[in-house]
């Protein structure tokens, strides 16, 4: 199946490993529906009001035909510390949309 992959970063620099878990998780949501033809990711390192903590907010837009648009978005604070901040929210948000994704096989 060919899907196009759209993924971009933004406020931080991503690594290849964040970009393969990203292609990883799209191909999980395949058991649910096997026709997603687009798969938009947005990942956001902001700023927070607490300065030892940093927030990221994950979006993550599907195309499956014959019209059908799926969106999730996640938020997640984290420590400053983390290193596993945005692979959480990234797993958080997909989940979400798995959701909408599975809910939308059933009824087909």
């Amino acid at each position: 199946m060919q899907k196009n992959i759209e993924i971009s970063h933004h406020g931080f620099e991503a690594s290849e490993a964040l970009d393969e878990m990203i292609r990883h998780q799209l191909e999980k949501l395949e058991r649910y529906h096997h026709g997603i033809v687009g798969c938009r990711v947005s990942m956001e390192q902001s700023s927070h009001r607490n300065p030892s903590h940093e927030a990221w907010e994950v979006k993550v837009r599907l195309t499956v035909p014959p019209r059908h648009e799926l969106v999730a978005c996640k938020s997640v604070e984290h420590p400053k510390s983390s290193q596993q901040a945005v692979y959480q929210s990234v797993e958080a948000a997909f989940e979400a949309v798995g959701k909408q994704l599975k809910k939308l096989a059933d009824k087909g």
